[in-house]
């Protein structure tokens, strides 16, 4: 990876601005000690991600060509959930 790491005071890693190396994604994260809570990602050909979670509860954003998705998760089950791609009509086109 390349880019910035944030450390707290003990040295603990506590996010950072990337890019990952063997894909040409760039992140954004945010993280306490020892998890990752905040992920922002932004992918090659324009697809973008924020997803943010707490254990078991989780928030997805994610747009991309055709749509966007959305999905909230509380406890461990999906509380609201929207596709991420919109159906083609039948007989048609997007």
């Amino acid at each position: 990876m390349s880019g910035l790491i944030l450390f707290d005071e003990d040295g603990t890693e506590r996010g950072g601005y990337c890019t990952s190396n063997g894909y040409p994604n760039v992140l954004f994260t945010l993280d306490s000690i020892g998890l990752q809570h905040v992920l922002f990602m932004t992918e090659s050909q324009g697809s973008t991600t924020l997803e943010i979670w707490n254990g078991a509860n989780r928030f997805n954003l994610r747009i991309i060509e055709d749509g966007a998705g959305l999905k909230l998760t509380g406890g461990g089950r999906a509380l609201l959930e929207a596709p991420a791609a919109r159906e083609a009509p039948k007989g048609g086109t997007k």
